[in-house]
């Protein structure tokens, strides 16, 4: 604050005042004194703009993500670069930090060049007296997010011994996904055998298929004994390979999901089965077949006599007891 005191005279001709300021923050401000006031008068108060550019071994600031649109449930890769033109390093003198917005959540640990940092889920941080070599540092994480919409990331500016850079800002789109049963749903299987198809689920968004999502299939639980899955349970169901009920997939690059072979346990009936990833579900309907029932035993029938036959067979036992009396 600049003062001339009260009581003080303005020679004639007038006077002036003459004082050296400084700056390290870029932009331009507008200063303005109060207002003169005088025995012969007053005078109104006087403004003056100043702009500061940024020094020519100041710092920059610049961030992206990567990709900058990703399906609920997906991830990106968060660059922060900061820039330091000059020939030796420059030193922060205030915590560098970047929040989170709502719905974004950081993976891990930084994978770039600068030090000093530290991760939360929800905040980044490098901290005051870490330095910023000759050309750039960079901090990289992977964010995730399931909530759909655009997110605006801002960091706080970065404030170092050779002068501020402002605060970047960059935008995550997150976009809704949808599954759907594209494959498998709808078929039936005598029990104790394997299905024809495997279960196919595709996740698309905006209409085009998501790559790289997990998807779990999962098949109604059956009951146990002890830590095995029992085969004769009341429930009809099916396994994945190995007695498991679920199996995990990742989709390819059409956004397709497809799971282990099922076998059908011995319970007949029908059921569903379910894929699930990034929030969204598809279901399959699925039957057991009951084994068809056995072909009855058949039985020879008994040769039928009619009277001729029986007096035939009377004589002849007849004759074979004379000749039998005669021998003797």
């Amino acid at each position: 604050t600049v003062t001339k005191a009260g009581g003080t005279t303005i020679p004639a001709g007038g006077c002036t005042i003459v004082a050296t300021i400084t700056s390290v923050t870029p932009g331009t401000v507008i200063n303005t004194t109060g207002t003169l006031q005088t025995s012969v008068g007053n005078a109104a108060a006087a403004s003056a703009p100043l702009t500061i550019t940024a020094a020519a071994g100041g710092p920059s600031l610049a961030k992206a993500f990567a990709p900058a649109n990703i399906a609920a449930g997906g991830s990106a890769t968060l660059t922060l670069t900061l820039a330091n033109p000059s020939a030796a390093p420059i030193t922060l003198t205030a915590p560098f930090t970047d929040t989170m917005p709502a719905g974004v959540a950081i993976g891990g640990t930084s994978t770039g060049s600068c030090s000093g940092v530290t991760v939360t889920p929800s905040q980044l941080t490098m901290a005051s007296g870490a330095t910023i070599p000759p050309g750039n540092c960079t901090i990289v994480v992977v964010v995730a997010s399931s909530t759909p919409g655009v997110a605006l990331n801002t960091t706080s500016a970065l404030v170092t011994n050779t002068g501020t850079a402002p605060a970047a800002s960059a935008s995550l789109t997150v976009v809704a996904v949808g599954l759907v049963a594209t494959g498998g749903g709808g078929q039936s299987t005598v029990v104790g055998t394997t299905f024809a198809q495997t279960l196919q689920a595709t996740m698309t968004a905006g209409g085009v298929g998501v790559p790289g999502v997990s998807v779990t299939f999962k098949l109604p639980g059956m009951a146990t004994s002890g830590a095995a899955v029992d085969t004769d349970a009341l429930t009809a169901s099916g396994t994945f390979p190995g007695g498991a009920t679920s199996a995990i997939a990742l989709t390819n690059a059409a956004g397709i999901a497809v799971s282990p072979v099922v076998t059908a346990n011995g319970v007949p009936g029908s059921y569903a089965a379910t894929a699930t990833g990034a929030g969204a579900t598809a279901v399959f309907a699925l039957t057991n077949l009951a084994l068809p029932p056995p072909l009855p035993a058949t039985v020879e029938p008994i040769p039928v006599m009619g009277l001729p036959g029986l007096l035939l067979l009377i004589l002849g036992m007849l004759v074979a007891g004379v000749r039998a009396r005669r021998r003797m």
